[in-house]
């Protein structure tokens, strides 16, 4: 599969890790995950996993953001404020 990043860069994937289990904080996601080589991140999460978490973004001046997830797993809402480690 060929992806092609925000920045307009493209990479070929290597492969797919099926039912990775990522823990942000206290909830754990089991995720799809395409796997490429050199990356200038760690883990980019796009629109599968807002969509997963139904989540809100809100991004600030200062370079902050707040996210606001819901999980069924849970069935609660959290809210994580400061800089974010993620890329969306």
């Amino acid at each position: 599969m060929n992806m092609i990043s925000a920045n307009a860069s493209s990479n070929q994937t290597i492969g797919l890790i099926h039912d990775l289990k990522v823990t942000i904080g206290a909830y754990n996601f089991y995720l799809q995950v395409q796997v490429i080589e050199n990356a200038s991140y760690e883990m980019l999460l796009g629109q599968p996993f807002l969509t997963l978490t139904e989540a809100n973004t809100q991004h600030y001046a200062n370079g902050d953001s707040h996210i606001t997830t819901y999980t069924s797993y849970t069935s609660c809402y959290r809210q994580t404020n400061g800089v974010v480690n993620f890329l969306f």
